[in-house]
């Protein structure tokens, strides 16, 4: 079972790399603008990224200069490849290779994998990394520093979540998790359940658990303020549906787990809760579910594992998958590079100023 487990994750990490790797650059509401930023970059020299790099860090004045280490990543690449493509394949392994690690050490069946990258490719694979490309390097160093919390190395799991935090702040987040791998035999069943109270709270009133988050920085702040769905589409209330019962599926198998009492179970309790727990910020604006990401695969573990020792497990799965499958043909929006895709129109302006940079782009359609 470990070898069948082990090939099945090399499958899917190789797969998903390709997969990204090859998308068209108008797959992900931000895969041009950073193509955008990736050339700019390119043309920086080293002295202008690294001045004030600490100000930046701790006080950005405005997009331009947020999150530091991005850019210094974006030029060494730059530096030795000057292609967007091989970036897009150099974040995406970042990324996946990281998580396919994650899933090969956590996993104790070959069905948990399984249905784990189902659960990840259709709720955070268009995000992580075919849109979102300083999370997605931000979130592959958080997983490798996962794998040093699992084993109580605290110093090391701090290490990476401040490089990571260099690319992408919001990851500083996880540094929630580090009690959990201290607290006693059932503690962790109690947090488990204690935050469904919690998820219903912040539910009523979503902005309350958005202000928690907002630090003054207007740069921050603008996915908190609650404003994007002020004559737009209505809320992704099926999306929360679908947690809730991934979330009650795992309340179910909790007890019924062989390795209840084991420190890194705990550890997985407590992140999939606190998924739950942050789920409601969707409401304000879905680009909050870069929240919700960070604690998404130990639910993916936990569900996984539950549906394993349930009764009727094996038709629940069955029936999640197919679930899964319904939402993923419904809201298909991938191209490969050599098809014909429309960009966003927030780009048309910089396609037909530089003509020059796209011409041998013929896939890119503006109208």
């Amino acid at each position: 079972m470990d070898v069948a487990n082990k090939n099945y994750v090399l499958l899917m990490t190789i797969l998903l790399i390709v997969v990204s790797g090859l998308r068209h650059e108008g797959v992900g509401n931000d895969t041009y603008a950073y193509k955008m930023m990736f050339d700019q970059t390119g043309l920086e020299r080293w002295p202008n990224l690294l001045n004030n790099f600490w100000t930046n860090y701790i006080h950005p004045t405005d997009n331009g200069v947020k999150d530091p280490g991005y850019k210094l990543f974006s030029k060494f690449i730059y530096v030795f490849v000057p292609e967007y493509r091989f970036f897009l394949f150099v974040v995406a392994s970042i990324l996946l290779v990281p998580l396919g690690l994650f899933v090969y050490r956590n996993s104790r069946r070959l069905e948990t994998t399984m249905f784990f990258y189902v659960f990840y490719i259709t709720l955070f694979y268009h995000y992580l990394p075919n849109s979102a490309v300083r999370q997605s390097l931000t979130f592959g160093i958080v997983l490798i520093g996962y794998l040093f919390l699992i084993k109580r190395r605290i110093l090391i799991f701090i290490a990476h979540v401040i490089l990571g935090s260099l690319i992408h702040q919001s990851c500083l987040l996880v540094l929630i998790l580090i009690p959990a791998v201290y607290i006693s035999n059932s503690v962790h069943i109690y947090i488990y359940k204690f935050c469904i109270l919690l998820f219903l709270l912040f539910l009523i009133s979503p902005d309350w658990l958005a202000v928690f988050f907002m630090d003054r920085n207007e740069i921050y702040d603008t996915f908190l303020s609650g404003g994007y769905y002020v004559g737009t589409q209505g809320k992704p209330v099926m999306v929360l549906l679908l947690f809730l019962g991934l979330y009650i599926l795992g309340w179910m198998g909790i007890n019924k787990q062989v390795r209840s009492n084991d420190p890194h179970f705990r550890l997985f309790c407590v992140g999939s809760a606190l998924v739950m727990v942050f789920l409601p910020l969707i409401w304000v604006s879905p680009a909050l579910l870069r929240i919700i990401s960070y604690f998404g695969p130990f639910m993916g573990i936990i569900v996984g594992d539950a549906l394993c020792v349930l009764s009727r497990g094996r038709l629940l799965r069955i029936c999640i998958v197919a679930i899964f499958l319904l939402h993923s043909l419904t809201s298909n929006h991938y191209k490969f590079m050599w098809e014909e895709m429309q960009l966003h129109e927030r780009y048309y302006s910089y396609v037909i100023s530089n003509p020059e940079k796209e011409k041998s782009n013929k896939q890119i359609i503006l109208s």
